[in-house]
Order: structure tokens, then C-alpha cells, then sequence
């Protein structure tokens, strides 16, 4: 019993050390023509902000830490928006990827396609020193890490 509450501490202590390590405001280096920001709350929560040339995208959700992982879930908002998944898409050039457009509620209309919905479904981080990295789950892509980075 001893061991198991020993045990028990130890991982309580490991994964609130992870967490003041992600817990703050991170810049996302995905592409050169996008500017993306991700700020992780203490209270459990994450705010997502994208700006681009041609529009703008934001996410708002819960946050988890399995192991190494940060594990982001976005809260649908209830206003009626275009959808785009937060992620790559696979870099080979033999796999095509047909995209649905989404938006937030079916059968809604958005008012424009300058404030976009960006969603994260179970997207993953894993934590390397002072850098989180995108992990790649899509099933017709490798499960490695991607080059998309979370820095400070």
C-alpha cells in the first residue's frame, strides 16, 4: 500500500512539473505566411489565434497531459462558422485528401469566410525540452512528429 502511494505522488509531482512547463503563451511555426498563437491557461483551458492574409481563424477548449502529450480539444462555439481542422495534411504526393466543407452546425449559412472556426480534435503535442511538436495521427500519414512547432 506504502509503494502504490509513493507511486501515486511521484506522477501527481511528474505530470504538475509538465504542466508548468506548458502552461503560458506559445507561438505555432507551421508556415511562413501564417502567424498562430496558442495560449494554455491554468485552469484546464486553451485559446487558439490565427491571422493570415486572407483571414483570421480562432479555437477556444480543454486541455490535458497524458505522459509527455498535451492533448488540445476545442469547444465548438455556437455561432454559425466555416470549420478547418488544425493539423498538415500528409506530405505525399500519391495521397489525396478530399476535404469536406464544414462549418460548426449543418445547414447553417456563415456570414463570411474571414473569421474561421479552427478545431482541435485530440491534436497532440509532445514536450522536448523547451519545444512542443505537432504529432501527426492522420491514419494515411506516418504517426511521427511533424514539422509543426510550439515555441516561445
Amino acid at each position: 500500500m506504502l509503494i502504490f502511494a509513493f507511486n501515486s505522488c511521484k506522477k501527481k509531482e511528474i505530470d504538475s512539473i509538465i504542466q508548468d512547463k506548458i502552461i503560458g503563451n506559445w507561438k505555432i511555426k507551421n508556415n511562413e505566411y501564417n502567424k498562430e498563437y496558442l495560449e494554455i491557461n491554468g485552469d484546464n483551458t486553451f485559446y487558439y489565434k490565427g491571422v493570415s492574409h486572407l483571414n483570421e481563424s480562432f479555437s477556444i477548449g480543454k486541455w490535458k497531459v497524458v505522459k509527455d502529450t498535451l492533448v488540445l480539444n476545442s469547444i465548438t462555439p455556437k455561432e454559425c462558422l466555416y470549420v478547418v481542422n488544425f493539423g498538415t495534411y500528409c506530405e505525399h504526393a500519391d495521397i489525396v485528401i478530399e476535404d469536406k466543407i464544414n462549418t460548426t452546425f449543418d445547414d447553417c449559412e456563415p456570414q463570411t469566410i474571414s473569421n474561421l472556426y479552427k478545431a482541435f480534435i485530440d491534436t497532440r503535442f509532445v514536450l522536448k525540452k523547451d519545444t512542443m511538436f505537432y504529432v501527426e495521427v492522420n491514419k494515411n500519414c506516418s504517426n511521427e512528429l511533424n514539422k509543426i512547432r510550439l515555441y516561445r
